[in-house]
């Protein structure tokens, strides 16, 4: 399964991203949400990897995690189709 999940699935933490409105990623969230208990596998700590390009939003689930270059859809998805991505 591949699912994205957005500002929901995240816990209120300023005190780890130094923002007012700083946020983390909440691995027990995502695992209860409805994408992950509709689905015929059994998603749990084990066998979930989250993709983040901010490390700070992984702070409490670095076991979980690959962190990634940022990058935007033109960088995966041209809007030209003789473009190419970008390397």
């Amino acid at each position: 399964m591949f699912s994205l999940f957005d500002q929901e699935y995240n816990l209120k933490s300023e005190e780890i991203t130094g923002e007012k409105f700083g946020t983390i990623r909440d691995l027990d969230m995502v695992l209860n949400s409805d994408a992950c208990k509709g689905s015929e596998v059994n998603f749990s700590k084990e066998n979930v990897l989250m993709l983040e390009s901010d490390e700070v939003k992984v702070h409490n689930i670095t076991q979980n995690s690959l962190i990634v270059d940022e990058f935007s859809r033109n960088d995966v998805w041209p809007s030209d189709e003789n473009e190419k991505p970008r390397d």
